[in-house]
């Protein structure tokens, strides 16, 4: 009998202690399974206060690149080619800035690459915050002529690679060089436009001078080298484009023009400084 109740007491302890054990199991496992509930909605939470968080920082974003927009988009104020760029590079992402000319344009003369103008303006203008995505396009031809450039389309080169903008240096260095009557150049420049015009309506063309010479003589035309410089003028002001006039400001900036060129002709590393000095002046200027 005492052996029974023993067992009996065993059993009962034991049924005790299992559904205990049971009940417990069940609390934890329930506990870990509202737990792990709570954590994936908090998670869910979290992650759609941080996926909120990121679209309304798109949206600042947004802004301000619309108000950047509105701030250099062109409204008929003074602004400068500066302004230009940025413009450009907020709704395009990429400007393009091609050179288009002769030898002073391909910088011969230059002791090495760096000193050569066109290279000199863009590390100037990517190196203004925002203006890194600015590309040069290099389309110097030494020896070239308006005649020649035309014979053999040099023109369309340029357009090809759809520049925003183009420094068109007007090759009359070698114009009067190679004696080609004034009339014939003025004619070659306004096809050289006219095309440009027609392939690329909203591109802005800038006429540049070429850099003064040593001597200026009669070639077999009787004209005289000034007389080249001065006609570029003229076919910028009957066209509206801007004119830098490097020949004039070069001439300025050290009267003793021989010391800005290397062979009479092409400028040496001070002359193209110059030159560059003369463009960044330019590009800054509001008007």
């Amino acid at each position: 009998m005492v052996g029974g109740k023993k067992i009996r007491h065993a059993l009962k302890v034991t049924t005790t202690f299992f559904s205990i054990s049971v009940f417990s199991c069940g609390m934890i496992v329930g506990v870990l399974y509202y737990g792990q509930k709570h954590l994936e909605a908090l998670g869910a939470i979290q992650a759609k206060e941080a996926k909120s968080a990121w679209e309304q920082e798109l949206i600042r974003r947004e802004e301000r690149k619309i108000a950047e927009i509105n701030k250099y988009k062109p409204n008929g104020n003074p602004r400068s080619v500066i302004d230009d760029l940025y413009y450009l590079t907020l709704t395009k992402g990429e400007v393009k800035i091609a050179t288009f000319g002769s030898s002073v344009t391909n910088g011969d003369g230059a002791s090495s690459s760096e000193y050569k103008w066109a290279n000199l303006l863009i590390r100037y203008i990517q190196g203004i915050d925002g203006l890194r995505n600015t590309v040069l396009l290099s389309n110097g031809f030494p020896g070239h002529s308006t005649e020649m450039v035309m014979l053999q389309n040099y023109v369309n080169h340029v357009i090809a690679d759809k520049p925003d903008i183009i420094l068109l240096e007007t090759f009359v260095l070698n114009d009067h060089g190679q004696s080609i009557p004034l009339k014939k150049t003025r004619e070659n420049l306004e096809t050289m436009l006219q095309k440009i015009k027609e392939a690329l309506p909203q591109a802005k063309v800038i006429v540049l001078s070429p850099n003064p010479k040593k001597d200026d003589t009669k070639n077999s035309t009787g004209a005289y080298y000034k007389d080249y410089v001065a006609l570029s003028e003229e076919f910028a002001a009957a066209n509206q484009l801007d004119y830098i006039d490097i020949y004039s400001r070069m001439k300025e900036a050290n009267s003793n023009v021989n010391a800005l060129l290397t062979d009479g002709v092409h400028p040496n590393d001070v002359g193209y400084k110059i030159w560059f000095d003369i463009m960044k002046a330019y590009f800054e200027q509001k008007k």
